[in-house]
Parts: structure tokens; sequence; C-alpha cells
């Protein structure tokens, strides 16, 4: 018989000492096992600029005009 196992992640506000690139705290929990971690952060993925430049194609390129369709 195969179990179900439930990962519970939580996110919540990071510490108010931690680095500015910090997004939220990061807590694991499996209850069938009683294990769990918190501690880490979720840092943001992004480098400076790259946001912008993401931004800009998500929500700019697209309107672009293409080749011979000004």
């Amino acid at each position: 018989m195969v179990e179900t196992l439930n990962l519970n992640i939580v996110l919540s506000l990071p510490p108010a000492d931690a680095p500015p690139e910090a997004l939220a705290s990061v807590s694991l929990q499996l209850d069938t096992f009683g294990l769990s971690h918190t501690g880490d952060l979720l840092k943001a993925p992004l480098k400076e600029g790259e946001e912008e430049r993401l931004r800009w194609y998500l929500e700019e390129y697209w309107k672009w005009p293409y080749e011979q369709f000004p």
C-alpha cells in the first residue's frame, strides 16, 4: 500500500537582521515522520537589473512589431 506524504512548506517574513535580498523565511514540516526544519532564507534569484529586463520582456516585448508587420 502506498502512503501519501504531506510536506508543508511555510513562508513567513524574514527576520529583521536578514540581508536585503531575503524574501522570506522558510520552514519545512513532514508530520508523518515528525520531522521539521526551520531557519533557511528564500533569497531573490535575480541579480540587479535582471528583474527589470524580465518585466520588460513579459510585459512590453510582445507589443513590438515583428518583421514586416509594423
